[in-house]
C-alpha cells in the first residue's frame, strides 16, 4: 500500500473526531475510507484497553502513534523494521517545531490546524 516508488505514506488524524489533517506525500492520496478504517482499528483497540503500535501485511508495515489526546499519526511503509516508529516521532517533532506544542495539543480549531499543516 505504499507509494508507486516504494516510499512511505504519513497520515495525521485528529484523535477525537477522526478528521484527516494531512497526508504526505499529498499525491496520491490515501483514500478516506482507508484512513477511517486504520483509525477505527486503533480506536477499537484503545477502547478495549490495548495499545496498537504496529501491524504488518506481506507487502507493508503499518504504524500508529498517538501524541496527547489530540493527534494520531499513521504510517504505511513497504520496509519492515523499527524505522516507521522513528519516522512518526520525527514527523511529530517537526510539527512541534513548525507550529508549537500549544497549537497541537489540544487543537482549538481542527480546520485551522489542517490549513497550517499544508
Amino acid at each position: 500500500m505504499a507509494g508507486e516508488e516504494g516510499g512511505a505514506f504519513l497520515v495525521g488524524v485528529a484523535t477525537a473526531s477522526g478528521l484527516p489533517l494531512f497526508c504526505r506525500p499529498p499525491r496520491p492520496q490515501v483514500p478516506f475510507p482507508l484512513v477511517g478504517a486504520l483509525h477505527g482499528v486503533q480506536l477499537f483497540g484503545a477502547a478495549a484497553g490495548a495499545e496498537l503500535r504496529q501491524a504488518a501485511t506481506p507487502s507493508a508495515q503499518l504504524g500508529w502513534a498517538g501524541y496527547g489526546d489530540s493527534l494520531t499519526l499513521i504510517g504505511l511503509s513497504p520496509a519492515p523494521g523499527p524505522a516507521l516508529a522513528r519516522i512518526l516521532d520525527s514527523a511529530y517533532g517537526a510539527m512541534v517545531l513548525l507550529l508549537g506544542r500549544e497549537q497541537l495539543q489540544p487543537p482549538r480549531n481542527e480546520e485551522r490546524l489542517k490549513r497550517e499543516l499544508r
